[in-house]
């Protein structure tokens, strides 16, 4: 949908969407009223009108667009923070020290961090040959954002399907080995199910659940 002909709803629908009251937005567009409830009484039924409608509704999703994420554009993030590795952000001097260095950090890199917290004291300079000589010593200190957390919601996305068992408590599932059973064993456990599934279908055992009831006496007559 292109821009209304009328600059004034123009003005006032993208007044909305920068979230604006509806008195405002009308005021900003141009009109003149005479008092603030006419203005929001005006406001309120140019909002009302379709063509209106639509177009607030199309500049809000335009700006969602830009705004919110898509679902490739989350993975990537969470693929960022997975890779991240502590040496792109530090180096070992020639003097041994390791030195923080986050100047040449990709943007990707760098979504990484969390948090950066810098901490100067003075310390104590044997190098110089001066009495009660000093020198300020940084200390940097790179908290990451948390990766594995990262990678497993990376995880949950691509293997949506799996499920993971254990037992009670969480405790690895218990198994026990069962050895052959002897011929006595397997009949008595079989005698035991045949039992147990006659008694839930209605009949005792030793009782045919299928036979039809006696007919009744002809008595005689006397």
């Amino acid at each position: 949908m292109a821009a209304l002909a009328n600059a004034k709803h123009e003005a006032f629908a993208r007044a909305i969407v920068e979230g604006r009251s509806g008195r405002d937005a009308y005021k900003g567009a141009g009109y003149r009223p005479s008092n603030d409830n006419t203005a929001d009484a005006c406001a309120s039924r140019l909002l009302s009108t379709d063509k209106v409608a639509e177009r607030v509704a199309e500049l809000k999703d335009l700006a969602a667009e830009k705004v919110v994420m898509t679902r490739a554009q989350v993975l990537a993030e969470l693929s960022h923070l997975g890779r991240a590795n502590m040496a792109d952000f530090v180096h070992v001097a020639a003097s041994d020290n390791i030195v923080a260095d986050a100047g040449a950090l990709e943007r990707e890199q760098a979504a990484a961090i969390a948090e950066v917290t810098v901490e100067s004291y003075e310390q104590h300079d044997p190098e110089s040959g001066e009495k009660g000589a000093t020198r300020t010593v940084k200390k940097v200190k790179f908290k990451l954002h948390d990766k594995r957390g990262a990678l497993s919601e990376l995880r949950r996305h691509y293997e949506p399907l799996r499920h993971e068992h254990a037992g009670k408590d969480g405790k690895p599932i218990e198994t026990k080995e069962v050895g052959e059973l002897s011929p006595l064993e397997v009949a008595r456990r079989i005698a035991f199910v045949l039992a147990r599934a006659t008694i839930a279908g209605g009949a005792m055992p030793g009782t045919d659940a299928a036979a039809e009831p006696a007919a009744p006496k002809e008595q005689s007559d006397g």
